[in-house]
């Protein structure tokens, strides 16, 4: 039995606040490491490129018909095509390796046209 004086009290379940779930931000030394391996890809595939191209009994490269002007633009186009991702991610670096490259490419390609007029017109 209670008193008078006596107090209820009531017990209520306390709330359990869960903190906000955050998402960390890329950190610059994972960001490198890509970065590295990016250069490391890039330099192997030029020299497979390398490798692959055709060269004559003196060691220089090939330039019946202009092949090396077609296979330089066949890397050149390979290398856009792997700067492209990482600029929508508004990587820098990769923009202007673009803007480079398709500088190069309409150089290379202005080439190939004349050199294929030259062949055509023999």
């Amino acid at each position: 039995m209670q008193n008078e004086g006596d107090i209820k009290m009531e017990v209520t379940p306390k709330k359990i606040v869960e903190p906000l779930l955050t998402i960390p931000k890329p950190r610059p030394q994972i960001h490198q490491q890509l970065q590295q391996q990016q250069q490391n890809n890039h330099q192997q595939q030029q020299i497979h490129y390398l490798q692959q191209s055709p060269k004559s009994s003196n060691g220089t490269t090939n330039m019946i018909h202009g092949t090396s002007k077609y296979n330089e633009l066949l890397y050149v186009i390979g290398e856009l095509g792997q700067h492209i991702r990482p600029s929508y991610t508004g990587h820098r670096g990769s923009s202007e390796k673009i803007r480079h490259g398709i500088i190069k490419a309409r150089a290379l390609v202005r080439e190939c046209l004349i050199e294929t007029e030259k062949s055509a017109r023999q």
